[in-house]
């Protein structure tokens, strides 16, 4: 006798598990180590086959498109809880210290950014939101009156995404430095003063968070 054939609700099940599966591997992955990742890799992170990637992201960047929608609705409820605070000030520091946090547990944004398709960013209504949000916290800070005249809000996401390209590094040796170094960025933006708390990155370690932030490989021994 012939062997049952699975029956279609199981497959179906069976399909977004796995599919599910290679979103979380390529998201930790990313988050990790960045989006230089490399599929195979990913694949037995995520406990499948390459065929089976393959079957349900066609291309790497498909997958990289899918991982940007995703980490760009966990960024929407991020910023959704600096939305919601009344000071527009306030609202304005607790944006620049979220990401940041967000920043020092996944270094993956600004390169998911790069790597995905234009038209597929475009299509994203997260990332719509996000810069929504964004600009609306921005526009109220303005509207205050506690934004200094100036200042833009291409340059608050120009700074959010200058912090990335060491959050991630700097956050491994000293995480409160990064904090430190938000509220000097936000009391510049709003002409405030805020007490410092935490410590710098030792002197001795800036190489170091230079080094891991550049992407590059070690140099190897002479």
């Amino acid at each position: 006798m012939p062997a049952a054939s699975e029956p279609e609700p199981t497959r179906r099940r069976d399909a977004e598990r796995n599919r599910e599966a290679i979103l979380g591997a390529a998201r930790a992955a990313f988050a990790e180590a960045g989006v230089g990742v490399g599929v195979d890799q990913i694949a037995r992170r995520a406990g499948v086959g390459p065929a089976t990637l393959y079957r349900h992201f066609a291309s790497k960047g498909e997958l990289v498109d899918a991982v940007l929608e995703r980490r760009a609705v966990a960024l929407c409820e991020t910023v959704e809880r600096s939305d919601e605070i009344e000071d527009p000030a306030e609202a304005l520091r607790d944006l620049f210290h979220r990401i940041v946090d967000a920043q020092m547990r996944d270094r993956a944004f600004r390169d998911l950014l790069a790597w995905a398709d234009a038209e597929s960013v475009r299509d994203v209504p997260a990332l719509r939101k996000l810069g929504e949000m964004i600009g609306r916290i921005v526009e109220r800070a303005r509207a205050a009156g506690a934004l200094r005249a100036d200042a833009t809000l291409e340059d608050v996401l120009l700074l959010q995404m200058a912090f990335e390209c060491v959050a991630a590094s700097a956050g491994q040796v000293a995480p409160a430095a990064m904090h430190r170094l938000a509220d000097v960025v936000v009391d510049g933006l709003l002409g405030a003063t805020t007490g410092l708390e935490g410590d710098p990155v030792p002197f001795d370690r800036l190489r170091a968070v230079a080094a891991a932030g550049s992407g590059l490989p070690p140099r190897p021994a002479s």
